[in-house]
């Protein structure tokens, strides 16, 4: 600590130590003290002075605009003290009037003049590294704590963003359910956009999740439905066959999702690709991971991280044609 036990108490004089070097900060003028206090704090501070911990002395102007003669003339008799040590004394944080002040008495000429304490200490003090990182304390809390809120927000755990992201998709899949064989062109479209103002925070975060590799339980396979399925359902009229076969490819995600936040084994994929029309619901072979579990598989699930034990929906197989 840098604060001198002795000193915690003083009123007039606050004084603090760094490596080799006693730094004194007069709070104010000593006619707002009384004479015995003024007497007996400076008494501690010249016993301080003379010891061998001290060497150099700073000395801040910066709580006062103006300082008296008393102030001024107890602080010359420590200078000079220190410098009859063979030290060195430094002034800082000195206002313009009392800057004027000193160079009437010609301290600036005795003394070392410096805009703040800071580049009094670089120039005069020898302070041990311990201390060094003592005084930049809030500078390194505030890059630990920074620190902490980054990494806090990368990888903590969010037990409850699948659950709540998992009911928010299908309470509109069941309205995309009911309105979709019924609905009008006005209606449809105003439905298209609520969806999309809906799930487009949705698809952001888990896309972020998914960047950390931190999807999990229901996660994948909402993201899956949402982001690579659900926009071409949406499309019934201009293409009806693709949007069919995704519509199907939806439902079967968001299945899936619910036996992950249920525990249950997920849904067989049987079914999800109908005949006619099944070739347009696959995915790309570029978009395919390979499956290190099933590598005769012909087709893997898309989408991010899904998890290996998913059941991979296959195309039925077709009858062969008669001649």
């Amino acid at each position: 600590m840098p604060v001198i036990p002795q000193t915690r108490l003083h009123r007039v004089y606050l004084v603090e130590r760094w490596g080799d070097t006693l730094v004194v900060v007069p709070k104010g003028d000593a006619a707002g003290f009384s004479v015995s206090s003024v007497n007996t704090e400076m008494a501690s501070i010249m016993g301080l002075a003379e010891s061998g911990l001290t060497k150099h002395l700073v000395v801040d102007l910066k709580s006062g605009n103006y300082f008296g003669s008393v102030v001024l003339g107890a602080l010359i008799q420590l200078g000079n003290t220190v410098r009859a040590r063979g030290g060195r004394i430094a002034l800082c944080g000195a206002s313009t009037d009392m800057q004027d002040i000193l160079r009437l008495m010609k301290l600036d000429q005795m003394w070392e003049m410096f805009a703040d304490r800071g580049a009094a200490l670089r120039a005069i003090a020898k302070i041990p590294v311990r201390e060094q990182l003592w005084a930049q304390r809030r500078k390194f809390a505030w890059l630990i704590t920074l620190t902490a809120c980054w990494l806090l927000y990368w990888y903590l755990p969010r037990p409850k963003a699948g659950r709540e992201y998992y009911e928010t998709t299908n309470e509109l899949w069941r309205e995309v359910l009911t309105k979709y064989d019924m609905a009008g062109e006005d209606e449809w479209s105003r439905l298209k956009k609520k969806c999309e103002n809906r799930l487009t925070p949705i698809i952001a975060d888990l896309e972020k999740a998914d960047k950390r590799r931190v999807l999990k339980d229901a996660e994948p396979f909402v993201l899956t439905a949402i982001r690579d399925y659900w926009p071409s359902t949406m499309e019934r009229r201009e293409n009806p066959k693709i949007a069919d076969n995704s519509k199907r490819m939806v439902q079967y995600f968001l299945r899936c999702a619910e036996a992950r936040l249920e525990n249950r084994p997920l849904p067989s994929p049987a079914g999800v690709f109908a005949a006619g029309g099944a070739a347009d619901a696959k995915p790309s072979p570029e978009s395919q991971p390979n499956n290190e579990l099933n590598p005769s598989a012909t087709t893997t699930l898309p989408g991010p991280a899904i998890p290996n034990d998913a059941p991979q929906p296959t195309p039925e197989a077709k009858p062969p044609e008669t001649p």
